[in-house]
């Protein structure tokens, strides 16, 4: 699980957290799940 504490700063113009925040998130989760899955000797 990625959690995020968001604040003002990570939201754009509209109020809404900015879609780079997200994918940022998504990004490290998906990359840190991948590596806990593969075996240490297929890295």
């Amino acid at each position: 699980m990625a959690t995020l504490d968001v604040d003002e700063r990570h939201l754009n113009p509209h109020g809404v957290v900015h879609g780079g925040v997200v994918f940022t998130l998504v990004d490290t989760a998906m990359g840190q799940a991948t590596m806990d899955a593969i075996e240490d000797g297929m890295r």
